[in-house]
Order: C-alpha cells, then sequence, then structure tokens
C-alpha cells in the first residue's frame, strides 16, 4: 500500500490503496523511472538508483549531501591492476571465506582485466579469511595468522617488533635487544629449558646466582667444565683474605673425581686431580675444629697404595707420594691447628729446648744449602734488580736460620728418611 511509503514521500499516505501501478514494484513512486526484465531491474529516482538481479545488486544513495553505495551477492569478485578478490559462499549456516591476491612486484603476472583466472601463486600478497583461519596475510614467505583457536604466528626472515621506540628484533643473528626498567620474572609452573644447539650460550650479569630446592647440577656430556672466577675479592689485597671462589657443601660431604671406576677409553690416561696455585700462593687442606663437630678434626688421608703413575708424575722412581720442600715440617702440638685466614701459621722452628718429640725435620735437605741460597739469591737480584738488596735479606735471614735449625740434630725421637744415595 502506498502508505507504507511515507518516509519516502510524505504524500504517499494520501493515496488511496488501491492498485492503479499495473505490475511495478510498491517502491516506484511518480517521477522514478523502472525497467525490469525477469529477475533483474533497474531504478532510478531523485536521490536512489538500484541495480539489481535476484539476490544480488549494487545501490547508490545521496541523502542531505550524503552519499552511500551498498551492495550484496552470495559470490563478490573483483579485479583492478593491483589486486583481485573473491568473497564466495553465502554465510549463515556455510562459512564464508574472503581471498585477495595483490600484486605488488609482481605485477606482470596480473592478466588483462577482462580475465578472473590469475593464479594466486604469482601473487606477492596474499589475505585470507576462512573458517580454520579467520586471518592470514603472507607477503614472500612472511606474515601474520591466526588461526580458529586464537593463536597468533609471526613468521618472517627476521621479525621486528618497534614499541614506542624500544625495538625487538627475532631472527638469524639477531639479538632480543629489549632492555627493561623492571624486574623481569619468566616461569613456569613444570620444566623450563633454555637451549642453543649450534652454538654457544652466555649468561651475563653483574651479579650472578643459581638456586635449586632439590639440587643443582651442571653438567658437560661432551666437553670440558671451566668455573673461572676473574674478578677481585672485593676486599684489599690481604694474603689469605683474597679469595674469589668459595665451594661449600655445608650439610653433607664434598667429592671431586676424575676419570672412570669401569675400565674404557679413559683407562689409558687415568685422569688425574690437579690443585694448583698460579699465582704461588698457599694451599690448605684443613679438618678445622668447630662447634659443629665439638672441636675435634677428622683425618687427612694422602694415600697412594699402588703408585702406578702413566704420566710419571712421582718421577722416574715412580714415587707415590712426593713432598717437593726443602722445608718440611712433620708433626706439631696437639691440639693446635692451622690458623684462620689472613693470620700467620701457629708453627715454629723446632729449636732446643722446645720439645721436638712432636716436630721432624729432614735433615738431608741440608746439603742444599750453599747452592740453594746462592742459586736463589741470584734469582731474586736478577728479577727485582732494584730492590734486590732488601729481598735477599729478607730471604736470606729466616732462611739461613731454618736451614741451620734443619741441619742440628734431632731432640727427641729419631726420624729415618731413606732417599737414593
Amino acid at each position: 500500500p502506498a502508505r507504507e511509503y511515507t518516509h519516502i514521500d510524505g504524500l504517499s499516505g494520501y493515496i488511496p490503496d488501491t492498485n492503479y501501478r499495473g505490475n511495478n514494484p510498491p517502491d516506484v513512486l511518480p517521477g522514478d523511472y523502472s525497467l525490469k526484465s525477469g529477475p533483474s531491474r533497474l531504478h532510478l529516482s531523485d536521490s536512489h538508483a538500484e541495480l539489481s538481479s535476484g539476490n544480488s545488486g549494487i545501490e547508490l544513495n545521496t541523502t542531505l549531501g550524503h552519499s552511500s553505495l551498498a551492495s550484496w551477492a552470495d559470490t563478490v569478485s573483483h579485479k583492478n591492476a593491483l589486486f583481485t578478490y573473491k568473497v564466495t559462499d553465502s554465510g549463515g549456516s556455510t562459512p564464508p571465506s574472503l581471498e585477495l591476491d595483490a600484486f605488488i612486484k609482481n605485477y606482470s603476472a596480473q592478466s588483462s582485466l577482462k580475465h578472473f583466472d590469475t593464479t594466486s601463486d604469482a601473487a606477492d600478497l596474499q589475505i585470507r579469511m576462512n573458517n580454520d583461519t579467520p586471518f592470514s596475510l603472507n607477503y614472500k614467505g612472511s606474515g601474520i595468522a591466526i588461526n580458529s583457536l586464537g593463536e597468533i604466528t609471526l613468521s618472517g626472515n627476521s621479525v621486528r617488533i618497534d614499541a614506542g621506540g624500544k625495538v625487538q628484533t627475532w631472527g638469524e643473528s639477531e639479538e632480543l635487544s629489549r632492555v627493561y626498567s623492571e624486574d623481569v620474572l619468566l616461569g613456569s609452573d613444570k620444566s623450563m629449558k633454555l637451549q642453543a644447539s649450534g652454538g654457544t650460550m652466555t649468561l651475563e650479569s653483574n651479579s650472578l646466582k643459581a638456586e635449586g630446592d632439590s639440587g643443582v647440577s651442571i653438567s658437560s656430556s661432551r666437553g670440558s667444565l671451566s668455573l673461572i672466577a676473574g674478578g677481585s675479592a672485593g676486599t684489599f689485597a690481604l694474603p689469605g683474605l683474597d679469595t674469589t671462589m668459595a665451594i661449600k657443601s655445608v650439610s653433607g660431604g664434598m667429592e671431586i673425581t676424575a676419570g672412570s671406576s669401569i675400565p674404557g677409553p679413559g683407562s689409558l690416561t687415568k685422569p688425574g686431580v690437579r690443585i694448583q696455585s698460579e699465582g704461588g700462593g698457599d694451599i690448605h687442606l684443613n679438618s678445622v675444629g668447630s662447634l659443629g663437630g665439638a672441636f675435634t678434626t677428622g683425618s687427612v688421608v694422602v694415600d697412594s697404595a699402588l703408585p702406578a703413575s702413566t704420566s710419571l708424575a712421582g718421577g722416574f722412581g715412580n714415587y707415590g707420594i712426593v713432598l717437593n720442600s726443602p722445608s718440611v715440617l712433620m708433626g706439631g702440638v696437639p691440639g693446635i691447628g692451622d690458623t684462620p685466614a689472613g693470620i700467620p701459621g701457629p708453627f715454629l722452628a723446632p729449636v732446643p729446648p722446645f720439645a721436638d718429640s712432636f716436630v721432624k725435620h729432614f735433615q738431608y735437605m741440608t746439603i742444599m744449602t750453599t747452592a740453594l741460597m746462592t742459586s736463589i739469591s741470584a734469582g731474586l737480584a736478577t728479577s727485582f734488580s732494584p730492590s734486590s738488596p732488601a729481598s735477599i735479606a729478607a730471604f736470606s735471614g729466616p732462611m739461613g736460620i731454618a736451614l741451620a735449625t734443619m741441619s742440628a740434630p734431632p731432640i727427641g725421637r729419631p726420624l729415618t728418611i731413606n732417599s737414593i744415595g
């Protein structure tokens, strides 16, 4: 009825409901042009133009200076010199999809505009929207995709994220270079693994700490393992107080082993253990009395029951235990142990009337007195020429007393030393 179109023509409400239009559609008003052929129709008015065919159509409107264009169809295809796109399926119960293929660099692959059969494989840029992948953008193997589970995938030769000037880049020979101004927590309720399969992994920090509630394990299955403390001790360079590496086992024992008890390739070389002071510092093997041990000490055992050194570390005599020093003190005062770090040791020379029953020294070493002091004094004069008078005096004074003391006969139980010659 005409009154249904009062929103288009206010006077139509006064037109009788009697149809004088014949077979024209009811939206045709006086002054409009309407052409119809089967399911196709062209309708023109002062502010409206519509072209339709069945369920597809296009409509143009101009109202109060505002223009609009609307189109509808089950499948939409469009092609121009830059891109081709196609929207398929009607929606509703059927999932729709969109395919857009752009020819940005490879524009010569875009065929004539009258052909819609351009293969999408030749396109530089591809955009897809469908049920399985709601959004996918790909440019020469690089792009972004969101699947139906909401998972986002970024791909490319390198991936760069710029957030307010703070840039993160992933890719070959790239770094995660973002610097956070706050604390960063990287955690997992389950296991976590940091892996560098083909290169070196480096952890750097002003202070690095590794903790484990039930244990901490550092292993090298096919190579060597090095623990190096290269910094200063944080204190003045005082002997005994310059520790830069500490290895402790508070609630249990400690074991350092080398080689394997099961025969294998290492059985030929018999890997050894070396504890060495590179700078010529002291080496202490102490069992210290403390409150936790009722002020008692344990045994210090140096054992080599069957000496057979493959590296001849014991010399050609194949000695099992070698004490290589011109001045060796054996024994001491019971109950008096080594002093704490930084305090001189309590060990005194065995001079009468001091009881020599606890102190034993090796007299056979005194045969080197003259040659030893002469050679060392010459070395000090050569190496420390500016301070050679003071350094030679500092050495020869106590060394002369020590060697003279060792040359004196022992007091108390004698000690027999068997040596070559």
